[in-house]
């Protein structure tokens, strides 16, 4: 569903990725490819999503930095 509304409306969306950790999302970009992102744990307390970077290349943020993960957290 998120797909769709990002394409039909040319919005971003950032949707839960099922993780248990809180700064950890999924981004769907305006073209509908999608990855997971670190948002920034501060901006977020104060009622702001504020992405830091990727943990993958998304191919509709190429401007977004890519930082991979830790080994231990690749498999989710």
């Amino acid at each position: 569903m998120a797909v769709t509304l990002a394409r039909t409306f040319g919005v971003r969306a950032l949707v839960d990725d099922g993780s248990i950790y809180p700064n950890r999302w999924l981004l769907v970009s305006t073209d509908g490819s999608s990855g997971r992102v670190l948002i920034d744990e501060d901006s977020a307390a104060d009622g702001s999503l504020r992405v830091v970077h990727a943990f993958e290349p998304i191919s509709g943020e190429r401007h977004l930095a890519v930082v991979p993960p830790p080994d231990w957290a690749r498999d989710w």
